[in-house]
């Protein structure tokens, strides 16, 4: 009988390489098309904020003024309450959720007055209190409306009662901030906005200074969501061919044991009444053996003589033998040389 051939063995090493360069391929090719429709890009997140203020007076029979507008001089005595409007709004280039918090704190400052330029004093007093806050996302854009009456007496009699407790003289005031913090639903960016009001207490006479940027863009990079769609097709596309290719590989080399298995039920099926299929296979080691070239020599000589041919499998291996003068003609058939089998 012909020598058994590898094809087996060759088939496994060729899809073995075969995946391996696929899924190496695919790989480098993912990062390749990443870099190339999803580069990094820049979008922009721009934040304005409108801050103003109107002094309400106090009823008296000498001024028939109510209300003072911006960037006056104000008596203390006579100021009633500061009604403070502020309108904050952010814009993102992109449809990005953004998630916000946003708080009003008021902050007591005394100084200790050692020299005239009061920045230059140091600060003997620091107390901030958040008096409202909130907290929400948006996508797009975002506007917070908020409005306050401040009174400045609570705050007044808190620095007469610290005034009280030391023996240097001091300057006192407030700042009143509107803090908003911006923080991408991924962390694709984190910003802080600030706007506020410094209103001096130390004297009867003061005016309002306002503090921190009317507006600011800032500008960030980011991967464009906008861009995976053609990303993903194209990387799927690679992913099903590698596999397509796979599958093939394997198709071949379960061949092998498909064909084996047509052709040995194809001979139990056309020859079933010269074919007994049996449970164990005879001991050869005890007989001649001679194994035939294909099953029609050993099916002519079972024909002429009136014998049966003997069948037995173990191990994906088939045996069509038969006993014949103390000699056993041996037709094999295993998976691993299908090519051979006649």
């Amino acid at each position: 009988m012909r020598k058994r051939n590898k094809g087996k063995k060759n088939i496994k090493i060729i899809v073995l390489i075969f995946a391996i360069l696929s899924i190496s391929f695919s790989f480098i090719l993912y990062k390749q098309i990443f870099n190339i429709y999803n580069p990094l890009g820049s979008f922009s997140v721009q934040e304005k904020d409108s801050l103003e203020y109107l002094v309400y007076l106090k009823s008296d029979e000498f001024s028939n003024t109510k209300v003072l507008g911006m960037n006056e001089n104000y008596l203390y005595s006579y100021t009633d309450h500061i009604e403070v409007n502020n309108l904050y709004t952010a814009v993102n280039s992109e449809d990005i959720k953004t998630k916000y918090n946003y708080r009003a704190m008021v902050t007591l400052i005394a100084r200790y007055i050692k020299s005239a330029g009061m920045l230059n004093n140091p600060i003997v007093m620091e107390k901030s209190y958040i008096f409202d806050q909130e907290t929400d996302s948006y996508t797009g854009n975002c506007s917070i409306s908020k409005a306050y009456d401040i009174n400045l007496d609570p705050y007044k009699n808190e620095f007469d009662r610290f005034a009280s407790t030391v023996t240097v003289p001091i300057s006192t005031e407030i700042r009143v901030d509107f803090i908003v913090d911006l923080t991408g639903e991924n962390n694709e960016f984190q910003s802080t906005f600030k706007r506020g009001l410094t209103i001096p207490l130390s004297e009867e006479f003061y005016n309002i200074t306002m503090e921190g940027d009317e507006g600011k863009t800032h500008e960030y990079n980011s991967p464009k969501k906008t861009v995976f769609t053609p990303l993903i097709i194209i990387t799927s596309l690679i992913i099903l061919t590698s596999f397509t290719g796979l599958f093939i590989g394997l198709k071949l080399l379960l061949r092998n044991k498909s064909k084996y298995l047509v052709l040995i039920n194809k001979y139990l099926k056309t020859y079933d009444d010269i074919i007994t299929n049996t449970k164990t296979k005879m001991d050869f080691e005890n007989y001649k053996v001679i194994e035939v070239e294909n099953f029609k020599e050993l099916l002519n000589l079972v024909t002429n003589t009136g014998l049966q041919i003997m069948f037995y499998e173990e191990s994906e291996k088939a045996y069509f033998y038969t006993l014949y003068n103390d000699i056993i003609y041996l037709y094999l058939i295993s998976k691993d040389n299908y090519s051979s089998i006649r």
